[in-house]
């Protein structure tokens, strides 16, 4: 779901805390649903048939340490004024009267930010999840622009990106866009930050981000409508419909759009010389989406369920180029279709099964006309280019989990499979090489376990392996002399992964203590392995990159004051990581990048009073780049800060309105390895209003970016809005 406009890997301009009820006890389990269709938290390790609970997420936690030992420990000059880390609400929590959070049975890098959190607030899904302790926001524009996180210094291609627990991936390599993601299709976002769990495999440095769509069991009926700056208005509705006794129809579906025609100011790439600066407007940058999920849900006789899944997205827009060059023809076109049958067997005293199937469409195509747009290759006609790649994923899991174990043992066995194939979708011979294909066939095969020995220790163990084939078709390779004859190619790999944790301490203890050790994979992309286009070169010996990730720390919680407080230690230590070299006119992928970053999270919420709720999330960290290239070793990450943070308060005033204020600040990065191109630390203000009427109308009016900030690398700037104004009306039935 990525445009191939901002890629630089490509050629052409484009290569948590789960609140308790005041019982203490576990939401139940799915079997004591009456087949409503209620998933499970991930947290529910050994739940019986207790009441069951709504839950949704909240922001809770916060700053500890003085920055003064934290930059000792890490090694960090000490540059504290104003330096902190990154907050977010996460939605309002339905359990907000027990602060105590859910028993220590899940990572603590697991978070869910529920709808709450993004619904009337212009907000993207980066933005969204760049609010979190450790993600930092890389963003090239409007709505729908190319964005991407990091996650603990950890890259945003080596984040897994997932639908519905779906790998998602642009059809033209390189990592996924969250630009195209419409929160407003979402019911939740599931964050694992430096972790991922078995289901997921372990193709996944930097953790999972997993979009999950409305649920069947809602029965919440809406309709949202907005408007905003620069021409940008959102529509969408969410309906769920009860067609028997056993069979619920769920349909939501939105389109969103943005003329994108704000002011920037042209510095004509001259960075003292004010005299030739010009503001101008943003052209070209149009952007529009229609996307959609639609469910069935049935429930069998015997008491297993059938679900049928559907989600599609189609996104257009124009690429307008960088600041001092904007474009006329350029554009682009994304487009995805997912399915999915997944069949639930009943619960057990002990088993449950899940076996299903899905297949996947998604194509990237981006077209130029280099004499006007000066992007691209240089070829006087006008030029398509891009990919589309088919994938079938069939899926098994056996899941073991005995309710009345005094160990509260679970563990879990994951099987799954992908086939792949990825095909060009050019209309010329400049882009690509020859009229290619690459077929991929992949399994993985996973499994999990957990057990607590007595009620202050709890263990978990992850283990993960993949083996795939891959398939490169022969072909003509066309220059402006000759051709040659390229030959098929085929290679095979495999890959592991491993991950186990400890969690101490009694759930009605204040505070509980947490460590785990992971290694990571990041397997080579198939238009890494195989080069495909113009004067690229292929690498079919190419290594995965591989993570060694650890963190250690506490949590704590109390209920007089209604505070608590999270502070953890992480290191994320990467090697043979995949770059591509230039030389002349040819381009190569080599495993060459290394990397270690160190860091503290702390994260703090306090709702003392009931009328204000108080959050603030931060990271310390100091991400190097340890290549042993001279230029780059010891060098900050490119767009890692030192230090972000980000504080929100809101307040909750008479007459059901809520006003909320929010403070974000983020230290300097560079652009480049080498750290000669800077972009000066940023602190941005929003604000917004709501009012809830007893008609199940919310109207909310936000504004972001009130200062009208913006700062950019002049030599490598994609001019983004500065202060943006955004009104929403939902009304439920």
């Amino acid at each position: 779901m990525q445009s191939l406009r901002e890629n630089p890997v490509r050629i052409g301009n484009g290569p948590a805390a789960v609140w308790e009820d005041e019982t203490g006890k576990e939401p139940m389990c799915r079997n004591a649903c009456e087949g409503a269709g209620v998933e499970r938290s991930p947290s529910q390790k050994n739940c019986g048939n207790e009441q069951m609970r709504e839950t949704s997420m909240n922001a809770p936690h916060a700053r500890f340490f003085a920055c003064a030992l934290i930059s000792a420990t890490l090694g960090i000059p000490s540059v504290f004024a104003a330096d902190s880390a990154s907050v977010q609400n996460l939605g309002t929590s339905e359990i907000l009267s027990g602060l105590k959070e859910a028993p220590f049975t899940e990572s603590p890098d697991f978070i869910t930010i529920d709808s709450k959190a993004w619904e009337g607030k212009s907000l993207s899904a980066g933005e969204l999840l760049s609010k979190e302790a450790g993600i930092q926001l890389q963003k090239l524009g409007g709505m729908g622009s190319f964005e991407t996180v990091s996650v603990r210094g950890a890259s945003a291609k080596t984040v897994l990106i997932c639908i519905d627990g779906i790998p998602v991936q642009d059809a033209g390599g390189g990592a996924v866009s969250l630009g195209g993601m419409d929160l407003n299709q979402f019911e939740r976002v599931e964050i694992y930050k430096n972790y991922a769990p078995a289901k997921f495999g372990g193709n996944a440095i930097g953790g999972v981000i997993n979009f999950v769509s409305k649920p069947e069991a809602s029965n919440r009926n809406r309709l949202l409508a907005s408007y905003g700056s620069h021409n940008s208005y959102e529509l969408s509705y969410a309906l769920t419909h009860k067609l028997s006794d056993r069979l619920k129809l769920s349909s939501q579906a939105g389109f969103r759009h943005s003329d994108n025609d704000y002011e920037y100011l042209d510095r004509n790439d001259t960075k003292y010389n004010t005299e030739d600066d010009t503001v101008r407007t943003r052209q070209n940058a149009d952007y529009s989406q229609f996307s959609g999920t639609h469910s069935l849900r049935y429930m069998h006789s015997g008491h297993s369920f059938s679900s049928w899944i559907v989600t599609h997205s189609n996104e257009w827009g124009g690429n307008p180029g960088k600041e001092n060059n904007q474009t006329y023809v350029a554009g682009f076109e994304n487009s995805l279709l997912q399915a999915k049958y997944l069949w639930e067997s009943p619960y057990t005293d002990a088993w449950r099964l899940e076996a299903g199937a899905a297949g996947k469409v998604e194509k990237a195509v981006s077209h130029s006309y280099f004499p006007l747009d000066r992007l691209g290759y240089t070829y006087n006609g006008y030029m398509e280019y891009g990919a589309i790649s088919y994938t079938a994923r069939p899926e098994l899991r056996l899941f073991f989990e005995p309710f009345h174990c005094p160990y509260k043992i679970h563990g879990g066995l994951h099987l799954t499979g992908d086939f792949e194939r990825v095909e060009n979708r050019d209309n010329n011979q400049i882009a690509s090489r020859y009229d290619w294909h690459l077929e991929k066939a992949q399994g993985d095969l996973a499994a999990e376990f957990g057990i607590s020995p007595n009620s202050l220790l709890t263990f978990d163990l992850n283990l993960s392996g993949r083996g795939d084939y891959i398939h490169r078709s022969r072909g003509v390779l066309f220059n402006a002399v000759n051709r040659d004859t390229l030959p098929s190619a085929k290679k095979k790999h495999l890959y592991w992964a491993a991950r186990t944790a400890a969690l101490f301490g009694k759930e009605e203890w204040p505070v509980q203590g947490f460590a785990s050790v992971a290694r990571y994979f990041r397997a080579p992309q198939m238009l890494e392995l195989y080069g495909v286009y113009q004067n690229v070169l292929s690498n079919p010996n190419l290594k995965a990159e591989t993570g060694l990730n650890w963190e250690v720390g506490f949590r704590f919680a109390e209920n007089r004051f209604k505070n608590t407080l999270q502070v953890l230690y992480f290191e994320t230590r990467s090697k043979d990581g995949i770059t591509w070299v230039t030389s002349g006119s040819l381009v190569k992928p080599l495993n060459m990048d290394k990397a270690l970053t160190r860091g503290v999270e702390f994260e703090w919420s306090n709702r003392t009073f009931r009328f204000l709720d108080l959050s603030f999330k931060g990271t310390v960290q100091n991400p190097r780049d340890l290549s042993s290239a001279k230029y780059y070793n010891d060098k900050y990450l490119p767009n890692e800060p030192v230090f972000s943070e980000h504080l929100i308060c809101t307040w909750h005033l008479p007459f059901q309105i809520d006003l909320t204020g929010e403070l974000h600040y983020r230290s300097k990065t560079y652009c480049d390895r080498a750290n000669k191109e800077s972009v000066d630390s940023e602190t941005l203000l929003h604000a917004s209003v709501s009012k809830t009427f007893k008609t199940k109308t919310r109207f909310t009016f936000a504004v972001n970016n009130i200062t009208d900030e913006d700062h950019q690398n002049i030599y490598d700037s994609y001019p983004k809005p500065g202060r943006e104004y955004k009104a929403t009306i939902i009304q439920d039935f």
